[in-house]
């Protein structure tokens, strides 16, 4: 089981929802079935099905 997270900010900035990613991928670590998964945004999606929109400052479906 492989699930990658990270942040749009760092975790030292207090808008970050770099805490809160890293709490989701805990939770998606223990209840997902083996495979490889990202957690962004409280969403756990595909590697393959995930893009970053810069534009609007978010991972959103590819």
């Amino acid at each position: 089981m492989v699930v990658l997270t990270g942040a749009m900010q760092p975790a030292k900035f207090k808008s970050s929802d770099a805490e809160f990613n890293i709490g989701c991928a805990v939770v998606a670590v223990q209840s997902l079935p083996p495979g490889i998964y990202i957690m962004m945004n409280g969403r756990v999606v595909k590697p393959e099905r995930v893009r970053k929109n810069r534009e609007r400052n978010l991972f959103e479906d590819a």
